[in-house]
């Protein structure tokens, strides 16, 4: 459970990130940082249906949530593509799903208080 849980959340990071990240402030804000369409996300990439992500479907959902960004959000791209070879590895993505937890987090603080 915990690896789909943190495969969704990676997903939901590279489909929602923003160009704040980039440094572009007053741009569209994530869309949802509650992480409430993780179904939507396993449905999509559980190719067999068996709830969870196995190795090829979660490299399935990498490229996907790769290109995405990349297409999206080319600035946010170029940052967390470190290495800049046009692909986020693994531990390019959890610098990205760092980075929006922590965004997350403020803008609950800012809501809450």
């Amino acid at each position: 459970m915990r690896i789909l849980t943190t495969t969704c959340t990676f997903l939901l990071a590279l489909a929602t990130v923003s160009s704040a990240y980039a440094g572009e402030e007053g741009k569209k804000e994530h869309k949802k940082c509650d992480g409430k369409h993780r179904e939507e996300l396993l449905a999509k990439f559980d190719a067999n249906h068996d709830g969870k992500l196995d190795d090829t479907e979660k490299a399935a959902a990498r490229a996907a949530a790769s290109a995405k960004i990349k297409e999206k959000r080319p600035e946010a791209f170029a940052k967390f593509d470190a290495d800049k070879d046009g692909v986020l590895s693994k531990d390019e993505m959890k610098a990205l799903r760092a980075a929006r937890k922590e965004h997350c987090e403020k803008k609950a603080d800012k809501t809450n208080g």
